[in-house]
C-alpha cells in the first residue's frame, strides 16, 4: 500500500523507462493514470482510470472510481 488511502492522489505519471508496477492505490478515488507514449509496456482505459499492458488484454491497475463504476454496471447486466 505504498500509496494506499492517498485521498488527494489525483494522477500517476508512468514514464517510459518504467515497465513493471508493483504498487497498490487502495481508496485513492480521484486517481488517474497517464502513460508516455513511447511506453511499450503500458497504456490506459480512454479516461485513464484503468492501466492495461500495451495490447489493453489484462488491466494492470484500476483506479476506484473506475472499479465502482465496473462494479455497479456488471451488476445491473
Amino acid at each position: 500500500d505504498a500509496f494506499g488511502y492517498c485521498y488527494n492522489l489525483e494522477s500517476i505519471n508512468i514514464p517510459a523507462s518504467v515497465s513493471n508496477i508493483y504498487i497498490v492505490f487502495r481508496n485513492c478515488k480521484k486517481l488517474k493514470f497517464f502513460v508516455d507514449p513511447n511506453n511499450n509496456s503500458y497504456s490506459t482505459s480512454d479516461d485513464n482510470t484503468m492501466l492495461f499492458d500495451k495490447d489493453k488484454t489484462k488491466s494492470r491497475l484500476i483506479s476506484q472510481s473506475a472499479f465502482k463504476f465496473y462494479s455497479m454496471k456488471s451488476s445491473s447486466s
